[in-house]
Order: C-alpha cells, then sequence, then structure tokens
C-alpha cells in the first residue's frame, strides 16, 4: 500500500475522485482518535444500509496477536484507563469466562457481524440481555482514552492517549496483545462480486450511490487499522532490546522516516498513525507510540538521563565526551546543554 491511499477495487468500489478530495477523506480518517473511530464503526455497522450487506461482508481474523483480556488474577493487567479498574466491568468479564476467551472472540470480535444476537445467545448459553451486556462492554473498551504524560518529544506535556495495546513476551520474543476492539478485530472482507449483483437487483438508486461512500469508508477503516497495526509490530520487532530491559539507552535510532520506509506510505501517514496512541510495556510503564520513534537527538536525551542519574555534578563538556566515547554520538556543547535540560525534567 502506497500512501494514504487503498487499493479500492471491482465494480461496487468507489468511482476514482479528484487526488485532493480523495487525499483529504483518508487523512480525515486517519487523523481520528481511537475513540471517535469506535464511534464510527458504530454508526456504520447500525446503518440499515450496511444491515442489508452483512451477506457479502465479514471478518478476517487478526493473525498473531489476541485481544486482552484480564481474565486470570495478573498483577501485569494494569488499569482499563488511569480512572477505570477492570473491575469496573466484573459482571461482563465473568459472563466472558462463561463461554472462554475463543467464544467470546469468535462471536463478540470476529464473527459478530456472521451472528444475530439470538444466534449468539443460542450458541453461547447467555441470555439476550447478557449479550447486549457483553456487546456494551466491547464498545466502551474501544472507547478508552486518558491524559497520558508525554516526555518523548521536546516539550513535555499531557496529551489524550489510547493504549493499545500490551507488549508482553512469547518464547523469549516481545508480541502485541492489543486492548482495544477495533484493532483487535481483523479487516472487513467484501464479496464485491456477489454484491455486484445484488446492487443491480435489490438496491434502490438511492441506496445504490450511498453504497459507494460507504464502501469507501469501509475500504479507508481497513487501510488505516492495517498501517496502525503494522507500525506497532515493527516497533515491536526494532525496539524489542528496549522492551527487554525497559531502560531509555536501549533504544535504537528510528524515525517516522524510517518507519515509512517500512512501510512503504508517506512519514505524514506514520505521524498520523502513533499520534494519540500508547502501548504498556513488560514494566508496566504506559508510553506514546512516538516515544518508541527516537531521533538522535531522543537518544541522546535518554543516554544523558543515564549519566546524570550516576554523576549529577558532570559538565556539559565532560558529558559530550562521555556521549561520544561510550554511545557514538557527537553534539555539541550547545546541543549536549540543551538535551541535558530535557533530561533533567
Amino acid at each position: 500500500m502506497s500512501g494514504l491511499r487503498p487499493k479500492i477495487k471491482n465494480k461496487v468500489a468507489p468511482k476514482p475522485k479528484a487526488g485532493l478530495a480523495f487525499r483529504l477523506k483518508a487523512v480525515q480518517l486517519f487523523s481520528l482518535s481511537e475513540p471517535a473511530v469506535a464511534r464510527l464503526i458504530f454508526r456504520l455497522e447500525l446503518d440499515p444500509l450496511f444491515a442489508k450487506l452483512r451477506p457479502f461482508i465479514r471478518r478476517e481474523p487478526s493473525k498473531g496477536a489476541r485481544f486482552f483480556l484480564p481474565l486470570k488474577d495478573d498483577a501485569r493487567a494494569g488499569r482499563l484507563s488511569p480512572e477505570i479498574s477492570w473491575s469496573a466491568y466484573n459482571r461482563e468479564i465473568a459472563l466472558i469466562k462463561k463461554i472462554g476467551q475463543a467464544g467470546f472472540e469468535k462471536y463478540f470480535l470476529y464473527g459478530d457481524l456472521a451472528f444475530t444476537p439470538e444466534e449468539v445467545s443460542g450458541f453461547t448459553g447467555l441470555s439476550p440481555v447478557e449479550v447486549k451486556q457483553v456487546k456494551c462492554f466491547v464498545f466502551a473498551v474501544s472507547m478508552q482514552q486518558h491524559g497520558l504524560w508525554n516526555i518523548s518529544n521536546s516539550t513535555a506535556q499531557v496529551r489524550d492517549y489510547s493504549c493499545i495495546a500490551n507488549v508482553v513476551f512469547s518464547k523469549g520474543m516481545p508480541v502485541l496483545s492489543w486492548r482495544l476492539p477495533q484493532l483487535a478485530r481483523g479487516r472487513y472482507i467484501v464479496d464485491f462480486a456477489a454484491l455486484t449483483l445484488f446492487r443491480k437487483s435489490e438496491l434502490t438508486k438511492e441506496e445504490s450511490d450511498r453504497l459507494t461512500e460507504l464502501l469507501g469508508t469501509i475500504e479507508f477503516l481497513n487501510a488505516r487499522q492495517l498501517i496502525i497495526k503494522r507500525l506497532a509490530e515493527l516497533v515491536v520487532v526494532t525496539q524489542r532490546k528496549f522492551f527487554a530491559a525497559g531502560e531509555r539507552s536501549s533504544l535504537v535510532p528510528f524515525t517516522a522516516s524510517d518507519a515509512a520506509r517500512k512501510l512503504n506510505v508517506y512519514p505524514s501517514t506514520i505521524s498520523r498513525a502513533f499520534a494519540g496512541r500508547s502501548l504498556l510495556t513488560p514494566q508496566g510503564s504506559e508510553l506514546a507510540l512516538e516515544f518508541f520513534l527516537p531521533n538522535q537527538r531522543a537518544i541522546a536525551v535518554g543516554a544523558i538521563a543515564g549519566i546524570l542519574e550516576a554523576h549529577p555534578e558532570i559538565t556539559d563538556k565532560a558529558l559530550a565526551e562521555e556521549l561520544s566515547e561510550k554511545h557514538n554520538i557527537r553534539l555539541s556543547r550547545r546541543s549536549v546543554n540543551a538535551c541535558r535540560s530535557i533530561a533533567s525534567r
């Protein structure tokens, strides 16, 4: 996938539009916060036209990482957010334990489009009211957002973040356990061939016109989800030494431009993909996603912070020398002083 433009195919896909308008639509969707995306998906799937399309749309199960649920007593589970404990949803989590994580994922994440609430009730043994409770729980989790003190850039500030995944170790390698349903779910798969025939025979002119816009939204949601997930996976692989040690000095230089080249997208797309999103490390620290894409200056700040912890009175000149000799980072004394100010906060 190149840039922001997803591949749109088949006769029912949106007709080519002016490049600027097309990119604007993509930028708008990529710029949405996770709660805003959750609301967009909720409205999309409640649309009466979408209901007509359910036989032709399914979710592709995500490969590898699973959805995080605190089904066992685990100190590393943390909280849903700083303001909300998982215990606020003890009733819903008890229902999920009853059907098991595999059943939860099948009927409430990946396969939720394939079954009616009545069918889910029959397959799981949950009452219709309990099915609704679990569905509401999924939506509530998808909406989580909170203030996070971000010190990954030159200016420290509190911003709103959604923690998208836990980083855990499996067989000696860091992997992701998704915390947001909209990322744990696979992409929408559309049977365009069958939908083309259905469109011609069953939809009104107004519905047919709206179908183009609806399918365009689906394609952009797919593109957005894919890039955010691939970026998070790339970060985990690139910064695996940091996730193992938990020390800032273990970070390696890896900028948005580096990630863009790896993923074959524009750097601006990467910037939008990490904005407002965070990861929970194996050590229990929640860090903004951009923290893991540091340039050399950011690496220098981390190295200086470690040096200052051991030698708080060290001079800027000595700092510059140690950075050069032990970290292969060469900065002017003026730059060292600026980085020192950031590291001392």
